[in-house]
């Protein structure tokens, strides 16, 4: 399994390690997202968070034939989703159904069936 995590910017992305104050933590809301890559012909995908006016957020990049987890944060996390995944030319191959997300989700989504399933902690 590949774990990816990246730098928080202020309205919303990937989960920070490092810096940040307790504040920051205490005032965002998080999500783990785990993406099964199995798509022919293999390539990594990128993946987003869509916001139902078509803002994305980047969470990850998944390199092909593994399972990559993706820690998303956010002041704002409820509310409907969805997620997509873009090839190397950054078109965007797959996008799933739309879904309710709530702080401490935990979202499965395999590729490429487009399966979707949503969890608690």
């Amino acid at each position: 399994m590949v774990t990816l995590l990246a730098c928080a910017s202020g309205r919303g992305g990937p989960v920070s390690t490092s810096g940040g104050t307790a504040a920051d933590s205490t005032a965002r809301a998080g999500v783990t997202v785990v993406v099964e890559n199995d798509v022919t012909p293999s390539e990594p995908l990128t993946v987003y968070l869509l916001t139902f006016d078509g803002e994305r957020s980047f969470l990850g990049t998944v390199s092909p034939h593994t399972t990559g987890t993706l820690e998303y944060q956010s002041r704002d996390i409820s509310g409907e989703r969805r997620l997509a995944a873009g090839d190397r030319s950054n078109r965007l191959r797959f996008v799933s159904q739309p879904f309710d997300l709530v702080p401490g989700a935990v979202v499965h989504w395999r590729l490429p069936s487009n399966g979707l399933t949503i969890g608690g902690d």
